[in-house]
């Protein structure tokens, strides 16, 4: 069940950080389908996300839950092969993000991705 749980998200113990969405397939999200997990008990709280391929190069993630953003931020893991080239958190553009992953400062909150 641990394993399982960890695809959507884990606790990275050398930075106080809560990873997200590391484990999911890309074939999740065809055909508009969102991914994501409802109420994951965590060590910060309870965590509800969704992750939804909108259109070609566009990632929308939803961020909620009862969640005190740990020290290290929530570093998201689109589960994409093409690397990011924009970042909207809450509608304002992110610059500091890595071609395969972001960190969220802010829960809840609502990210928009491009590739």
């Amino acid at each position: 069940m641990l394993a399982m749980c960890t695809m959507f998200a884990y606790e990275r113990e050398e930075d106080e950080a809560l990873v997200i969405a590391a484990g999911l397939a890309e074939e999740w999200l065809s055909n508009g389908s969102a991914a994501g997990v409802k109420n994951l008990p965590t060590y910060y709280g309870s965590l509800t996300y969704s992750l939804r391929l909108e259109e070609e190069g566009t990632l929308r993630l939803k961020l909620e839950g009862d969640l005190v953003v740990p020290p290290g931020g929530i570093v998201v893991m689109p589960p994409l092969p093409r690397p990011i080239r924009q970042v909207k958190i809450n509608g304002r553009v992110v610059g500091d993000f890595q071609p395969y992953s972001f960190t969220c400062r802010q829960c809840p909150s609502e990210a928009v991705l491009g590739f």
